[in-house]
């Protein structure tokens, strides 16, 4: 029930109830509720830095750039309309193009 969300214990009240209703400890609940929480938190914080692209790259150092996963090149190629596909070195070379020719026109 708390997995399907059809069930929180913000209330003290909700939490004994279920507890009563199906012999279980209270404790043991709030436990349960606060891994469910950190899971949850943990899960999100995941997906934000997997969705990010790093701030100080710097497309002529090739450290920073490898150090870049594909999903982020594509992120970023994505958002300046550039192409997507090919292997790493591929997608290295179209971010590094597009951010060198990017410099010459707006120094």
């Amino acid at each position: 029930m708390l997995n399907e969300g059809k069930l929180s214990f913000c209330e003290e009240r909700s939490l004994h109830e279920f507890c009563s209703q199906y012999n279980v400890d209270e404790t043991v609940c709030k436990s349960y509720e606060e891994h469910l929480e950190f899971l949850d938190a943990k899960a999100k914080k995941r997906v934000r830095e997997r969705n990010a692209l790093l701030p100080n790259i710097s497309w002529k150092n090739e450290k920073d750039v490898e150090a870049l996963k594909n999903k982020q090149l594509k992120m970023y190629l994505k958002q300046h309309g550039l192409k997507i596909s090919g292997s790493k070195a591929d997608l290295t070379k179209h971010a590094a193009r597009d951010v060198l020719e990017d410099e010459e026109f707006n120094p």
